[in-house]
């Protein structure tokens, strides 16, 4: 007897142990199938009864601790990535579905976190088989923490190795950004960089993150998760090409950030990256201008024509002392910057303050670096206060103000009296006499 093809399939993955992200298959799940069934072929001979739900509240042990979203199994796609999956559009829309429901308790998890705590302590572990043990924490808030950090990491593999499921999160950029927001939960802000640094290649997601608003998010993590800054600048400068994206990084703040890690960065590969970033925002046809009267406020021009030209003399620059005609640069002036850098980037964007004021619509006015004076030239002049020079430049800028209003006045005046007063003759409507000294009815074209 010969089966149909469907029919041998079937039986083969029967008898055949199997884990992929469709099926968890072995000894176990089939022992356990057949102690079902034969249970209710008994029960059916002996009382003539069988399960009312007809098998549909059956679950093998093995699923008991795993997420599956979309009939995809999360935790063992997240091991094989590049496993061909049906639909992985689908697939991501339920993603994003999922963590949307997650949503409510990771932002109450983020209330409640007092903001001294540091990670360690809601941190939650896994074991092999993927079944949640709490660490700090009940066994459903670790459990819910985990599946939220195993879904963004499916979403991160699903969009990398499938082409064109990234603009499955346009509509979605104000969840994901708003993730980045969980300073206690830093797997979390890492997996959503990762997904954010997968759809930024995407030209119509960077549209969508523009429109969002969410630029004050991603400054927050640059400043304060240090472990992913290079990650963080990466999402940075793949968005730093929308003009408008540009507008919204000069007002929240993002030249303080770039310039913070830029001088107080350990690796020089991050402070690189910084410097990258600073000059693509510099070379934008209608914003970069902007952008280089803010950055020279802090260093300066000299550094960012040599940031254009290679981020890494750029660095090796600034860690230069430099003495001649174009520039006076020395330990002091290093010591200067990163004092008063560092002072503005805490109140700006440190813990407490800056987020929740930007997400207030506050802080746009605060973040505004004109309104703060830093002046390269006089940085060597600087003892380490960041206040120090502020009122002198003011009552500068004040004076020079009134001094070019004055000089104003003195032109106008003087443009006033070198005018031909009106004479006796013209104000009676009797013309003038030619200036040849004719009579007034002499026509000089006549004469001549």
């Amino acid at each position: 007897m010969k089966f149909p093809e469907e029919v041998d399939e079937v039986l083969k993955l029967l008898n055949t142990d199997s884990e992929n992200p469709y099926l968890v298959w072995d000894l176990g799940t089939r022992a356990e199938l057949l102690e079902f069934l034969e249970a209710e072929r008994t029960s059916s001979v002996r009382t003539g009864t069988c399960d009312p739900a007809f098998g549909s509240n059956f679950k093998f042990t093995a699923h008991e601790n795993e997420l599956v979203v979309g009939a995809v199994f999360v935790r063992i796609f997240n091991q094989q990535p590049m496993f061909q999956l049906q639909e992985p559009k689908r697939f991501a829309v339920d993603l994003l579905e999922f963590l949307n429901g997650q949503a409510q308790y990771l932002y109450s998890l983020m209330s409640m976190a007092a903001p001294s705590q540091s990670p360690s302590t809601t941190a939650v572990s896994t074991t092999a088989t993927g079944a949640v043990s709490p660490v700090q924490q009940g066994s459903s808030s670790s459990e819910k923490l985990i599946q939220s950090e195993m879904a963004l990491e499916a979403l991160s593999n699903v969009i990398k190795h499938n082409r064109g499921v990234e603009i499955q999160c346009i509509g979605h950029f104000k969840l994901l950004f708003c993730l980045l927001r969980l300073e206690s939960c830093a797997r979390v802000q890492e997996m959503t960089l990762h997904v954010l640094s997968n759809v930024t290649g995407s030209a119509e997601c960077v549209e969508d993150v523009a429109a969002s608003g969410v630029m004050g998010h991603l400054l927050q993590v640059a400043y304060g998760l240090q472990e992913q800054q290079q990650l963080t600048l990466s999402v940075l400068h793949s968005l730093m090409g929308d003009t408008r994206l540009v507008k919204e990084g000069l007002s929240a703040g993002v030249i303080v950030t770039l310039v913070h890690v830029f001088v107080t960065s350990k690796e020089e590969e991050t402070r690189a990256r910084a410097a990258e970033v600073l000059a693509k925002m510099s070379a934008d046809k209608l914003m970069g201008p902007r952008v280089r009267i803010a950055l020279a406020k802090f260093l300066p021009e000299i550094f960012l024509d040599a940031i254009k030209k290679s981020p890494e003399t750029g660095v090796q620059m600034f860690e230069t002392s430099h003495e001649n005609p174009e520039l006076i640069w020395n330990d002091q002036a290093r010591r200067s910057l990163v004092s008063v850098v560092g002072t503005l980037a805490n109140r700006c964007l440190g813990f407490g303050g800056g987020l929740a004021e930007y997400g207030k619509g506050r802080c746009a006015q605060f973040l505004d670096i004109s309104l703060f004076y830093l002046p390269s030239q006089a940085l060597p002049a600087f003892t380490g206060d960041s206040r120090q020079g502020l009122p002198t430049r003011r009552r500068q800028d004040q004076r020079g103000r009134r001094q070019r209003r004055a000089r104003h006045r003195r032109h106008l005046r003087q443009a006033v009296h070198r005018q031909p007063r009106v004479g006796a003759e013209e104000a009676q409507g009797v013309p003038l006499r030619p200036a040849g000294g004719g009579a007034p009815g002499d026509d000089p074209a006549g004469a001549r």
